[in-house]
């Protein structure tokens, strides 16, 4: 759920918005640790508890440090959230060579 600020996903996969996307920003967790396997055999990632200081690392290089450790694993990583709201992650998106549906 990458809604840092209003997070909305985590009722639907029946999971806490526990640690999560802004944690991992922050360097406070490792993803798979946060990841959370669903019984349908999807993953979820919660948002976590928003900050500053996960705003100002999801303008710098902890994003594509972070969205390239996600994309390891999984074949097909799918993100929720207001992403045009930091136009850097658009940018970033695009040049990671992932698609964007506003």
């Amino acid at each position: 759920d990458f809604d840092l600020r209003n997070p909305s996903m985590h009722p639907y996969a029946g999971v806490a918005n526990g640690t999560g996307v802004c944690e991992l920003l922050r360097g406070e967790a490792d993803p798979r640790g946060a990841v959370v396997a669903l019984p349908n055999g999807l993953n979820f990632l919660p948002a976590g508890k928003w900050s500053d200081e996960a705003r100002q690392a999801a303008v710098g290089g902890r994003l594509e440090t972070l969205l390239s450790r996600l994309r390891e694993p999984f074949d097909c990583v799918v993100l929720h959230g207001q992403l045009g709201s930091l136009p850097a992650a658009v940018q970033l998106l695009t040049r990671l060579g992932s698609k964007s549906i506003e």
